[in-house]
């Protein structure tokens, strides 16, 4: 079980999800996108909170088109970019959003 606090643990994480280093590990992306929905919720604001889910779904992305990373890794990332796309979708609501 983790003590530190999520922002604390996120830059790691993020690390380790962009670059592929453990492509046998899901459960570090999962953690990555679990930590990133706490921060978001925690941020306050919905406009940071949704510029957060881009980021979130900006680094998936990219590691998605990364041919230098696990081809079974980058799948996991596509498998799972809908997470911070439905966040953001539920956090935009109104038409401006």
């Amino acid at each position: 079980m983790h003590t530190e606090k999520p922002e604390t643990q996120f830059d790691a994480l993020e690390a380790i999800v962009r670059s592929g280093k453990e492509p046998d590990s899901p459960k570090m992306l999962w953690e990555y996108i679990a930590v990133s929905e706490i921060i978001a919720q925690n941020s306050g604001d919905i406009n940071q909170a949704i510029s957060f889910h881009y980021r979130i779904a900006n680094v998936l992305l990219e590691t998605i088109c990364d041919t230098c990373v696990e081809t079974h890794w980058r799948m996991l990332c596509l498998d799972n970019i809908y997470r911070p796309l439905f966040s953001i979708q539920k956090l935009a609501n109104t038409q401006t959003s």
